[in-house]
C-alpha cells in the first residue's frame, strides 16, 4: 500500500501532463505564398534571406513560438474562458534546410520584424524553410483544443554560382603613343549560365572614351565618359589622369551570373607623345614592340606612392616630382646598390643578397647630372659588376672582358634617356649591347586624386630571342625589375623629402 502511495503523484503528473501537451497537429504549406526573392547565390559569400509570406497587402513573418494559457470554467456551466500565462519564442523551430545551406546567423530585424537568415550556399539546392506555432491549454472540460501548426514553404531552386577564377590581363602594347589605343583582354572568365561570355574588357576602344572621378575615399572610381556606370564598367578600374596624359592602371574582376571573383593582378598601360630619333637607338622599333606569342616578351610595372596632397605638404604636385625625376639619371635609372634586394636564381636555389653588389660603379659609375635627351648612360647589371670585380682580379687585362660570351652581354648595360614632358615621363631605351636589349622603362609622374606617384613600365623582348632561354631571361627580367625599380622610387622619396618647405 505504501508503495502505491508513493506512485500515485507521479502517475496524477503523467496524466496532467500528457492531457496538457496533446496537440492536434496542422500542416500548413505556404510554398505559393511565400517571397521568394533569390534564385541565384554565389558560392562561399554569404547573403541575407528574408522570410515571409502572404499577399503584397498582408505579409507575415514566422512566429515560432508557443503561447500557454490557463482554461476557466467548464462547459457544462457555459462559463468557459481562458486566462493567458505566458509566450515563449522557440525561434530553434524555424529552419532552413537543404544541401549545401551553411546558416551563419538567424535574426528578427526592426521595423517589421521580420527574420531573415544569413547563410551561404556551397552547392545549388531546393531549400525548404518551416517552423512551428503552438498554443497549450491546461487540462479542461471546455473545447479549447491545444495545437500545433507547422508551417513548410518550399523555395524554387538556387543556383549556387560558384567563385569565379582571378581574370589575367594581357595589353598588346603596353606603352602606346597618343592618339593610339591598345586592346586590354582578359582570360580565364568562365560563362554565364545562360551561356553568354563574360564582359568585354574594353577591347578596341580608344583610351579617351574612358575616365574616372576621384571616390569619397581618395580612391579613383572607374565610369564612363558619361559618369554613368554601364554593366560592366564597375569590374574594371584604373588610376590615372581623365585625359589619360599619363599611366594607367587596369584591373578586373571575372563576373559570374553577378557572382564576382577576385581581383586581377593589376596591368599598367603608358600614354607617350613622342618616338625620340636617338641616333644609336632603335627607339622606333622598340615603341612598336607588342604583345605576341613570342616566348621572351615581358612587360612589368611598379607602382610607388610618393606623396599625400595637402595645405602642409605644398612640393606634392605632378611638376615638382617630375623635375626631382629629371634632375639626375640616378633617378631615372638603376645604381648599383639598388640591386641589394634582389633574388639571384642558381642551381643552389634562391640567394637571397641582402648587401649592394658593388663592382660596377667602380668603373661606370652613373654620375647625378640632369637627364638629356638621348644621352647614353652606362647601367650597371649582374654581369657587369661580376666583371668589373674580375677585371679588377686580372689586372692588366680589364678590356678583355669588355664581351663576356658575345656582343650581347658586355660589362655595361646602355641606355639611351628621353624626356617626354608632355606625359611626365622619361624612358631609358636599352641600346645595342644591353642584357636586356630590345626593351625600355618607361617612368610617369601619376597625379591621382589625392597623391602623387610613379609608375614604371617595362616592357621588351630578349636578344636571346623567341625561345626557352629568351623566355627566362623575361621572367628574371620581371621579377628583378619590380625589386630594382622600387628602391630606385625609394631613393627618390628620400630627395623629394628633403626639398624646403
Amino acid at each position: 500500500m505504501k508503495k502505491q502511495l508513493l506512485q500515485l503523484p507521479v502517475l496524477i503528473y503523467i496524466l496532467t501532463c500528457t492531457v496538457c501537451l496533446a496537440q492536434k497537429k496542422i500542416t500548413v504549406d505556404i510554398s505559393p505564398y511565400l517571397y521568394q526573392p533569390l534564385y541565384k547565390i554565389c558560392q562561399d559569400q554569404s547573403t541575407t534571406f528574408p522570410i515571409y509570406y502572404g499577399t503584397q497587402q498582408y505579409e507575415n513573418t514566422p512566429s515560432p513560438k508557443t503561447y500557454f494559457y490557463r482554461v476557466l470554467g467548464s462547459k457544462e456551466q457555459n462559463n468557459c474562458r481562458k486566462e493567458f500565462i505566458e509566450v515563449i519564442d522557440d525561434n530553434k523551430t524555424l529552419t532552413i534546410e537543404g544541401s549545401g545551406v551553411d546558416i551563419l546567423k538567424l535574426e528578427q530585424k526592426a521595423p517589421n520584424n521580420n527574420w531573415e537568415f544569413t547563410l551561404r550556399f556551397t552547392d545549388t539546392s531546393t531549400p525548404t524553410v518551416t517552423w512551428k506555432e503552438r498554443v497549450n491549454y491546461t487540462a479542461n472540460t471546455c473545447d479549447y483544443e491545444s495545437t500545433e501548426t507547422t508551417y513548410i514553404g518550399h523555395y524554387r531552386k538556387i543556383f549556387s554560382i560558384p567563385t569565379p577564377n582571378k581574370p589575367t590581363l594581357t595589353a598588346a602594347k603596353a606603352v602606346v603613343l597618343f592618339p593610339e589605343s591598345t586592346t586590354i583582354s582578359s582570360s580565364n572568365c568562365p560563362n554565364t549560365l545562360e551561356g553568354e561570355t563574360d564582359y568585354p574588357y574594353n577591347g578596341g576602344s580608344a583610351f579617351g572614351e574612358w575616365t574616372y572621378y576621384c571616390g569619397p575615399t581618395g580612391q579613383p572610381d572607374f565610369t564612363n565618359a558619361a559618369r554613368t556606370y554601364s554593366p560592366n564598367n564597375y569590374l574594371v578600374y584604373h588610376s590615372s589622369t581623365g585625359n589619360f596624359k599619363s599611366s594607367t592602371v587596369f584591373s578586373a574582376r571575372c563576373n559570374d551570373n553577378g557572382c564576382i571573383g577576385d581581383v586581377s593582378d593589376p596591368l599598367a598601360v603608358g600614354v607617350r607623345y613622342v618616338t625620340p630619333n636617338c641616333p644609336g637607338t632603335d627607339t622606333r622599333y622598340i615603341d612598336n614592340i607588342v604583345k605576341t606569342v613570342r616566348k621572351d616578351y615581358h612587360h612589368y610595372h611598379v607602382e610607388t606612392e610618393i606623396c599625400q596632397k595637402g595645405p602642409n605638404n605644398p612640393n606634392c604636385t605632378q611638376k615638382i616630382i617630375f623635375d626631382l625625376l629629371i634632375s639626375s639619371k640616378r633617378f631615372a635609372a638603376p645604381i648599383a646598390s639598388d640591386f641589394a634586394e634582389t633574388i639571384v636564381l642558381t642551381d643552389l636555389g634562391n640567394l637571397d643578397t641582402k648587401t649592394p653588389l658593388i663592382g660596377s660603379d667602380l668603373v661606370f659609375k652613373i654620375d647625378a647630372s640632369p637627364v638629356k635627351n638621348c644621352e647614353t648612360v652606362n647601367l650597371p647589371g649582374y654581369i657587369g659588376m661580376g666583371a668589373n670585380l674580375a677585371s679588377i682580379a686580372v689586372g692588366p687585362y680589364p678590356y678583355l672582358l669588355n664581351r663576356l660570351a658575345s656582343q650581347q652581354t658586355p660589362i655595361a648595360n646602355p641606355v639611351a634617356q628621353y624626356i617626354d614632358e608632355q606625359a611626365f615621363s622619361v624612358t631609358n631605351y636599352t641600346k645595342a649591347g644591353h642584357i636586356l636589349w630590345p626593351g625600355k622603362t618607361t617612368r610617369f609622374v601619376v597625379d591621382e586624386c589625392d597623391r602623387i606617384k610613379i609608375v614604371t613600365i617595362g616592357v621588351g623582348n630578349s636578344f636571346l630571342e623567341d625561345n626557352l632561354a629568351g623566355q627566362v631571361m623575361g621572367v628574371l627580367n620581371v621579377h628583378s625589375g619590380k625589386i630594382i625599380f622600387h628602391n630606385v622610387d625609394e631613393r627618390l622619396k628620400v630627395e623629394y623629402n628633403k626639398l624646403p618647405r
